[in-house]
């Protein structure tokens, strides 16, 4: 009796781990669908070393801090690019935008060391890479 109790288990166990790689999306759901990058707009990461997308409070936080940028306010900006950082940690993006800001404002060292991280998360030759390189290169030879 013991015996076939535990054969019904160990059955039971295999065939429960079976079922676990056969997941299948639920009527009236949607299959995930991996993105592609094509830049910040749209909320999608421009150069990133994977595929997808910014999330939204990031995007503001990021349109934010490009306009301030733009405008002269380099302290304004770091402070929205340091909060778009602790959303998003490895968006080349955020540390393109938080490098400029410090270098702008005499941190050149600092600057530096931002823009090297946010090369290692952008993908070769992107946009964003070439964007992070010049900086890095306006920050090496004034």
């Amino acid at each position: 009796m013991l015996r076939k109790i535990l054969l019904a288990f160990l059955v039971g166990v295999q065939l429960s781990c079976t079922q676990l790689d056969t997941y299948k999306t639920p009527p009236g759901e949607r299959e995930p669908v991996e993105s592609k990058p094509s830049g910040v707009f749209g909320g999608q990461i421009d150069g990133a070393s994977s595929p997808r997308t910014l999330n939204s409070g990031a995007l503001d936080l990021i349109t934010k801090a490009k306009a301030k940028l733009r405008v002269g306010h380099y302290q304004a900006a770091a402070a929205l690019a340091e909060r778009a950082l602790r959303i998003e940690t490895r968006s080349p993006v955020v540390y393109h935008l938080l490098a400029t800001s410090r270098y702008k404002l005499g941190y050149a060292n600092e600057a530096r060391n931002l823009a090297l991280k946010g090369k290692s998360y952008a993908v070769s030759n992107s946009p964003i890479y070439l964007k992070l390189h010049a900086l890095l290169d306006e920050i090496t030879n004034p």
